[in-house]
């Protein structure tokens, strides 16, 4: 390996060993074998990167300047149809996601929750937007040194959840994306083309927002406006939009006979999907007033995993030493013991914890069920009710209870 004489000398000699291996083998191996052999997360320093880049007068040319995609995207080399681009993540959290590129990623510094699926469709293929079942695969810790390969499309339908603040990745991949499918984006029940660039529907859900930020009492006007005469995919994101910005899906629910009757099998499927969708932006958003990188590591695992056996189970491979139970009860309670601004609720998870939701939760931890665990926690029948009847339905920890 050469010496390197400034930091972003890796990142070349990266982009120049996907050169020599991409005859040789598919440009996804190419790239997952470079990362493996150049190793560019050791001795990586992000401030030495910074600071270079600050005082230097050049740059590698850049790929796509008002990419969204990290935060900010830096390439560090590029070699006309692939290039090595750096990804920095403080509190951004990639959707569950497909891609139209091909290459390799690895984490450079901090960690990473890294989950994958499966999604099985059950409406026509390739539309702008299909019905189907999203099954997860797997979830994994990966933190530097780990590289992944990418694949286009399906073969790869992925979500990273970033621990650290920031968290620093590092993607080598080709240039041009394929545009011969859409580029699909996930949620439960749904697969969405995320970049679908129809432009009076994007005007249309621009002058939505607008109207739920600015004219509240229009939205219904707007939204039964743009309803009437909308394809599958603008129907859906009009739910989706409203329900965000609302926070609740109830107000909406009365389109859907109308949107079933009209776009068939695939509406099926839209309520499912903005209540995911709902559910995954309020945990996004809590993980914003929380810095601590073990909490965010515990909102990591409520967010993307089916239940609490998986759960269990990363919190052991992060924490061999510790009872997994007691230190998941512990992170909650430390959650619920911290201040936050009033509109997050009492605290950061968004509900009270006193010791007997402590010991009940601990019990259901252990295996109890729910009837078990509430009459473990407290010797008082109401609030054994309470405990059984309140804390399963609290959306941030139904994994806890599957």
């Amino acid at each position: 390996m050469k010496a390197h004489t400034h930091s972003r000398a890796p990142f070349e000699e990266l982009a120049d060993r996907v050169s020599a291996l991409r005859s040789q083998m598919s440009f996804a191996e190419a790239a997952a074998k470079a990362l493996e052999e150049i190793r560019p997360w050791q001795n990586f320093s992000m401030e030495e990167l910074v600071s270079e880049i600050a005082a230097s007068g050049t740059i590698a040319k850049q790929q796509d300047l008002d990419s969204t995609f990290g935060n900010p995207a830096v390439t560090l080399a590029h070699r006309g149809d692939f290039h090595v681009q750096l990804l920095s993540w403080r509190d951004g959290t990639t959707s569950i996601h497909e891609h139209a590129f091909e290459g390799a990623f690895c984490v450079l510094s901090g960690a990473s929750v890294h989950t994958t699926y499966r999604f099985e469709s059950d409406t026509a293929p390739l539309a702008a937007v299909m019905g189907g079942s999203l099954r997860f695969v797997n979830t994994e810790l990966l933190e530097p040194g780990e590289v992944r390969s990418i694949s286009r499309g399906a073969e790869l339908i992925h979500s990273v959840f970033h621990l650290a603040r920031p968290s620093i990745s590092l993607v080598v991949r080709t240039s041009f994306d394929d545009t011969s499918r859409p580029q699909y984006e996930y949620v439960d029940g749904l697969a969405v083309d995320s970049f679908r660039r129809d432009a009076l529907e994007l005007r249309k859900l621009q002058l939505l927002d607008l109207s739920l930020d600015c004219y509240p009492n229009q939205q219904e006007k707007v939204v039964d406006g743009i309803l009437a005469s909308s394809s599958a995919w603008l129907a859906y994101r009009v739910l989706e939009l409203s329900a965000l910005r609302l926070g609740s899906f109830a107000s909406l629910r009365h389109h859907l006979p109308a949107l079933k009757a009209k776009h068939g099998e695939v509406a099926e499927s839209f309520e499912r999907a903005v209540l995911s969708r709902l559910r995954l932006a309020n945990i996004v958003n809590r993980r914003c007033i929380v810095a601590d990188e073990e909490h965010r590591f515990l909102l990591a695992l409520l967010m993307l995993l089916p239940d609490r056996s998986s759960v269990l189970e990363l919190v052991r491979e992060r924490h061999p030493d510790l009872d997994a139970p007691e230190l998941v009860v512990r992170w909650l309670r430390e959650l619920a013991a911290k201040d936050c601004e009033a509109r997050w609720g009492p605290n950061p998870l968004g509900f009270e914890i006193d010791d007997a939701a402590e010991e009940f939760l601990l019990c259901i931890l252990l295996g109890d069920s729910i009837e078990t665990a509430a009459s473990k926690a407290s010797q008082s029948p109401s609030r054994q009710a309470e405990l059984a009847l309140v804390v399963p339905r609290l959306s941030l920890l139904r994994p806890l209870f599957v």
